[in-house]
């Protein structure tokens, strides 16, 4: 996953992601997941052949659908959100991924 903010401008987050490291969103009381996991069973549940609470899921949640390092080509999702005050993002990474982020500058 990278995480970026581009100069000047509006205070914009680009995410480039692949796999199952995830961004959250943080806003008052609520958090909410930004990215989406690129795995079997969400693949699943994205199309209704599965729920997130059957015996299916738990026992096929761990294989990845894309990965870095798995081939030549790999297809990112990318994603822009913008800054707002009051709102807080983080990356949670999985045991093989590197989150990078950019500390948005103080104004």
């Amino acid at each position: 996953m990278y995480i970026g903010r581009r100069r000047g401008g509006r205070q914009n987050l680009y995410v480039a992601n692949v796999g199952d490291s995830r961004l959250y969103l943080v806003r008052g009381d609520s958090i909410f997941q930004v990215t989406r996991d690129h795995s079997y069973v969400e693949e699943m549940v994205a199309i209704g052949q599965m729920n997130r609470n059957s015996p299916d899921y738990n026992s096929h949640k761990n294989i990845i659908t894309r990965a870095m390092g798995t081939g030549i080509h790999v297809e990112p999702d990318f994603l822009r959100r913008s800054f707002r005050r009051g709102t807080i993002y983080f990356c949670v990474p999985t045991a093989s991924a590197i989150c990078w982020i950019t500390k948005p500058s103080a104004r």
